[in-house]
């Protein structure tokens, strides 16, 4: 019979490095993920939206709206991205304590990669947090610490904060949305038969430049556009359901901060790939590994 709690739990070995370099492995592939959604956006394709007509002599006015660029899954993929790195570097901390401890870690709960504002602040959190690693190791660590002047290490405690205790990390887009449609609309006045001389066509050329200024998931930008190119001129209106636009989405993704999200996620990549690097030369001439 078992018993819950009756079975001890196994720490197994790390082979040095081997997890850390799984997970920024990981972090790149979000990041190539998400350059490859960013660039599917900035090629013509295809959208339906409806779009209601105003038919008025001498032309034809549209209105309809545009779906911002960004998905649920967008700030989904930034948040994979950013938490790879953090587990990454936590997992680096936890190989250390192995490597220089030689055994289970102790308070191996509480190992984690500490990012503190003040040297104060590190000293305290390495009580804990780097327990069982030895100076050099230590010291290797603070020198990436916000107030050494790292400029990558204090965004990646931000957003990976807020992303793990509050919501999603929050993307917007701002630029420029080229669009065009050509479309055929039939259009019959209320009770009138499919044979009434009151029917119509109204044929409706769509092409334009829209902007969208730090548009979030589920945002859109109202439209009305007057074109001249009609034909059945009615004072009525019509609408199409489901009437396909062709939009391009030329223009940036940004963080809450401001900066740009790909340029920042690399920033990120970078730093950590480098910091793991350093570790792993210092590791070898030490025979560890």
């Amino acid at each position: 019979m078992l018993v819950a709690g009756s079975r001890k739990e196994i720490h197994r070995r790390p082979k040095p490095l081997t997890d850390v370099r799984a997970k920024l492995r990981r972090a790149a592939q979000h990041i190539s993920e998400i350059e490859a959604y960013i660039r599917s956006r900035q090629v013509p394709h295809r959208v339906k939206e409806k779009i209601q007509v105003e038919s008025n002599e001498p032309g034809v006015a549209a209105r309809f709206s545009l779906p911002t660029p960004i998905d649920d899954d967008l700030p989904m993929m930034v948040g994979e991205a950013i938490q790879s790195l953090r587990a990454a570097l936590d997992y680096l901390v936890y190989d250390l304590a192995w490597i220089d401890g030689g055994q289970v870690p102790q308070d191996q709960d509480r190992t984690l990669f500490p990012i503190v504002e003040r040297p104060e602040g590190f000293a305290k959190a390495a009580k804990t947090a780097l327990k069982g690693l030895n100076s050099q190791h230590c010291q290797m660590l603070q020198a990436v610490q916000p107030y050494n002047g790292c400029n990558w290490t204090p965004l990646l405690q931000r957003y990976s904060n807020r992303d793990k205790h509050r919501h999603p990390v929050a993307v917007t887009w701002s630029g420029n949305c080229p669009f065009e449609a050509d479309l055929i609309l039939n259009h019959r006045q209320q009770g009138s038969g499919a044979n009434s001389e009151d029917a119509c066509k109204i044929r409706l050329k769509l092409k334009a430049d829209a902007k969208m200024t730090n548009a979030g998931v589920g945002d859109r930008v109202d439209l009305r556009i007057t074109s001249g190119d009609a034909q059945g001129h009615r004072r009525e209106c019509c609408s199409a359901e489901n009437a396909e636009l062709s939009v391009i989405f030329d223009g940036a993704y940004y963080l809450p901060d401001g900066r740009p999200v790909l340029e920042t996620l690399r920033l990120l990549l970078d730093g950590a790939t480098k910091l793991v690097a350093q570790f792993e030369a210092e590791l070898r001439a030490a025979r560890v590994i």
